[in-house]
Parts: C-alpha cells; structure tokens; sequence
C-alpha cells in the first residue's frame, strides 16, 4: 500500500511539473527572427511577409532582452533557405530603448546598403524586435545627416512594410 501512495505521489508530482512547464512555454512564445530568403525561387513570395522567412529559436522567446536578441539575431539563421539581410561587417554599434522605441545606431558599413537591399535590413530587424514587449517602434541609423530621410531616421513597426518580389 505504501508503494502505492509513493508512486502516486511520484506520478502526481512529475504530472504538476510538466503542467508548470506547459503554462510556462504558453506564457513566452518564442521569438521569430525574420531573415531574407536565400534565393529569389525559394519561399512564398505571395504570403504575409513576401520576400522575408522565418525561424524560431527554442532558447528565445518574447521575454528575452535586446542584447540577447540581437546576439542571437547576428549569429545568422540556422535554416539553410535563409540568409542574413547584410554583410558580416554590418553591427549594432549602439543602441537605446525610450517610451517603446527602440533607437539602434548601426555601424558605418551600414551605409553602403541602398534601396531594396536597405529595406530589407529594416525590415528584418523591425520585424524581429517589435515582438518584444518594450518595443513598439524601432529605428535605424548610422548617426550620418546625409542619409537622413527614407527608411533610416525614421520610427518604424512591423506593419510599414509590405516586401513581395
């Protein structure tokens, strides 16, 4: 009868731990982390984020910081059908968080990216940083007046781009 009782009360404590894991796992969603498609013919083009994929990373959610984010967002895509939306010189040299916008100075290789190419680097990293919840709006600069305007200097969501082929 003892064996009984403490196998119930094994069962009944290995059945609450994986209730609190569950609830845990529901409360932080992980975090999607937008990437350009490797190629022009791979991925649907047509779907909500036109020429961005994306990848989950099961070490981070929504609940993780912008610096762990932004490590994690460097390393690159681990999904062989994306690629990174930039060169390897491309950094976040800086960045600071105020009333949900999220200012990240991007080092001076930056510059050498123009339009469609500027865009998508944008986009993918609005994309990814909106879903935490300080960030409401992101913006992108290189702390250069000449490319003031367009899509740097400028507080953008998810919801400003809209990226088909």
């Amino acid at each position: 009868m003892k064996r009984l009782l403490c196998l119930a009360l094994a069962l009944a404590a290995v059945l609450a731990g994986c209730g609190l894991v569950q609830r845990a796992a529901e409360q932080e969603p992980p975090l999607r982390l937008y990437y350009c498609y490797a190629e022009a013919e791979i991925g649907p083009y047509d779907g909500e984020n036109g020429a961005l994929g994306c990848e989950t990373d099961g070490l981070i959610s929504t609940e993780a910081t912008v610096d762990q984010v932004l490590s994690r967002y460097w390393k690159g895509p681990e999904t062989e059908t994306l690629r990174r939306p930039f060169s390897g010189a491309v950094t976040v040299e800086q960045w600071s968080l105020e009333d949900g916008c999220l200012l990240l100075t991007m080092s001076e290789e930056t510059e050498s990216l123009v339009g469609f190419d500027r865009t998508l680097l944008a986009a993918c990293l609005v994309k990814t940083l909106v879903q935490l919840p300080s960030v409401e709006s992101v913006v992108l600069t290189t702390g250069q007046e000449e490319i003031a305007g367009g899509i740097f200097n400028t507080a953008l969501t998810a919801e400003d781009f809209l990226l088909v082929s």
